[in-house]
This record gives structure tokens, sequence and C-alpha cells, in this order.
């Protein structure tokens, strides 16, 4: 079945600069953004029908080195903008 998975990239994993996310079926990052004011957070496809995959992402905010990858989206956080980039497998 087609449909919407999200991804709250948690504190420890902005500090750290990269994170993971595994769906089955994993497709391609439709919003990033915020709910209710939090840390980032990233809405893709997903097709539970298929199998697990898995895909890297690093983050940086404004005035950081650039992370090398496919920019996916920016929020806005607070008084913080972060920057999201898919690293190539």
């Amino acid at each position: 079945m087609k449909s919407i998975w999200k991804r709250t990239v948690e504190h420890h994993e902005l500090r750290r600069g990269m994170f993971e996310v595994e769906a089955p079926g994993l497709g391609s990052v439709l919003h990033v953004g915020t709910q209710d004011g939090e840390c980032p957070v990233l809405w893709f496809a997903v097709d539970t029908d298929r199998e697990e995959h898995s895909v890297s992402f690093e983050i940086g905010g404004t005035g950081t080195p650039k992370p090398i990858g496919l920019h996916v989206g920016s929020c806005i956080c607070g008084s913080f903008v972060w920057h999201i980039f898919e690293v190539p497998q």
C-alpha cells in the first residue's frame, strides 16, 4: 500500500549532523518542515508492499560547511535554519 510517512530529526542527530531513514519502499522526500515548532520533520512516500530500504541524510545549519549530496529541503526551527541533503550511495 502506498502511503506518506514522517520522520522527525532528533536533537542528537542535529548535533551529529547525520541521520538515516528506514522504511518499506522508501521513495522521495515530499516535504521538509516543522510540526509544533520542534525539530525538522521529513515527510516521504513509502510503499508498504515493498522491502525495507534506508537512505542517509546530512543536516547542517546556515553558515556551516555544505554537506555533499542532493538538497531535499530546508526549514526554520526557532532561530535556526536547517538544510537537509541526501547522501549519495
